[in-house]
């Protein structure tokens, strides 16, 4: 088992460090495979990451097979200060991974149609991991899950 905490600190992956260093007009773009699919889209085996500066922290996820599904993740660095990520040792034997250093998280995002800020949320219980040095992924369901919702607000406005 691994448990990964973000701090601020905390060296950046190839996304946040993109979305942060470069120039408005660059955007990001790599692929993932994800031979198991995602929880509830087991077809879906390998997506784009994209991320347009302009639209951080936010990046996309497309269907690099068809191009039809497209989902909103974000990662946790600088957002969810305090979330601690429980990688149970079956996940990290099967994304081979072997240190926190090759662990890349990203966390999907709902935004349901015609949302207003308060309702989008982020999915901290169940994040898709990558092995930075392999690109392979799996989207887990964490040991801590008890700690976290599914459903996390984004953004916590006090009326």
């Amino acid at each position: 088992m691994l448990m990964i905490k973000y701090c601020p600190n905390q060296s950046r992956t190839r996304a946040h460090s993109a979305l942060k260093n470069t120039h408005p007009t660059e955007a990001l773009h790599y692929s993932i495979d994800l031979p198991l699919g995602l929880i509830g889209f087991p077809a879906l085996r390998k997506l784009k990451v994209s991320s347009h500066p302009e639209e951080a922290p936010f990046l996309h996820l497309q269907d690099s097979e068809k191009g039809e599904i497209e989902f909103i993740a974000l990662e946790p660095y600088g957002i969810f200060k305090d979330y601690k990520v429980e990688i149970l040792d079956p996940d990290l034997e099967y994304l081979d991974i072997q240190s926190p250093e090759d662990v890349h998280i990203l966390n999907i995002v709902s935004i349901p149609n015609e949302a207003e800020a308060r309702d989008i949320t982020v999915n901290l219980v169940g994040p898709i991991i990558i092995n930075r040095r392999t690109n392979l992924g799996k989207q887990i369901v964490i040991g801590n899950y008890k700690d976290y919702s599914s459903t996390h607000i984004l953004f916590d406005y006090k009326n």
